[in-house]
C-alpha cells in the first residue's frame, strides 16, 4: 500500500503543475488579445480554441488516468481484505485446534499417576533470581521462569499455572501455583508440597509459596501458603473447603 499511496501524491503534484501550466498558457493569451489588431485577434481566437481543445483533452486524459488507478486501488483493497478475512479465520482455526490439543494434553496428564517429587530437588536453586528484580528485560524473565516451573512440575503435580509477584524493594518473590487435580491422592500432594518448599529453602528471593489446588468437578478447593520465617518456612494455610454452587 506505501507504493499506492506514493503513486497518489505523484499523480496529484503532477495534475497541479499541468492545470497550472494550462492556467498560465491562458492569462498569457488573454491578456496578448487585449494588444493586438482585430485582424491577429481572430488567429487569436483560433489559437484560444486550439488551447480550450487542450485543455479538455488534458481533463479527459487524467480522468481515464484517474478511475483506472481508483479501480486499481479498489482492487487492491478488495484484495487486501479478503487476506486479512483469511488470515483471521485461519487463526481462529489455529486458536480452537490449539484449546483442542490443550484440553486433550490437560486430560493425558490429569489421568496420570502423580510422581513423588525427588529429595534432591529439580535444580530451582541454579536458576537465575536476581535477574527477576532487574528492570531490562524483566517482562522476559519472569515469563521464561514461570513455564520453567509449570514444566519441570508437570510430573509430580500435573498441569499447574505459576505465577510470579515480584516486590522489587524487598528483593521477594511470592510463588502462587494453581492447578486442577481429583483430590484422591492428597497425601502425595502434601508430600509433594513440603519437598517443592523444601527445595526452594535454600533459594533467598523467595519469601512465600502458596499452593490452590480446585478439585476437578469444582466443587472443593484445597489450599496451602508457606512464609518464610528466617531460613524456613512456616506453614500458614491449609485449608479444604466446598467452593460455592458455579464458582469458578
Amino acid at each position: 500500500m506505501i507504493w499506492m499511496n506514493w503513486l497518489v501524491a505523484m499523480g496529484l503534484i503532477g495534475l497541479l503543475i499541468l492545470l497550472g501550466y494550462r492556467w498560465l498558457v491562458q492569462l498569457q493569451l488573454n491578456q496578448l488579445k487585449r494588444t493586438l489588431s482585430p485582424t491577429l485577434q481572430k488567429k487569436l481566437r483560433r489559437i484560444q480554441q486550439r488551447e480550450t481543445t487542450k485543455h479538455i483533452k488534458v481533463l479527459i486524459y487524467w480522468g481515464i488516468f484517474l478511475s483506472f488507478f481508483l479501480g486499481l486501488m479498489t482492487y487492491s483493497i478488495f484484495q487486501l481484505e479478503r487476506s486479512t478475512s483469511q488470515l483471521s479465520s485461519e487463526n481462529i482455526r489455529i486458536k480452537e485446534e490449539l484449546n483442542k490439543l490443550k484440553e486433550k494434553q490437560a486430560y493425558f496428564y490429569q489421568s496420570q499417576e502423580r510422581a513423588s517429587y525427588p529429595f534432591e530437588g529439580l535444580g530451582f536453586k541454579n536458576e537465575a533470581w536476581k535477574k527477576l528484580f532487574l528492570e531490562k528485560n524483566q517482562r522476559k524473565t519472569l515469563s521464561e521462569m514461570e513455564q520453567l516451573f509449570d514444566k519441570k512440575l508437570l510430573p509430580y503435580f500435573g498441569q499447574v499455572v505459576t505465577i510470579f509477584s515480584i516486590d522489587t524493594s524487598l528483593k521477594e518473590v511470592t510463588l502462587a501455583i494453581q492447578m486442577d487435580d481429583d483430590l484422591n491422592q492428597k497425601d502425595l500432594l502434601r508430600k509433594n508440597m513440603d519437598t517443592l518448599v523444601d527445595e526452594l529453602k535454600e533459594v533467598k528471593e523467595v519469601g512465600q509459596v502458596q499452593f490452590q489446588v480446585v478439585s476437578k468437578d469444582k466443587t472443593n478447593e484445597y489450599s496451602r501458603i508457606y512464609v518464610r520465617e528466617n531460613n524456613d518456612f512456616v506453614k500458614q494455610v491449609d485449608t479444604e473447603k466446598r467452593m460455592e454452587k458455579g464458582k469458578g
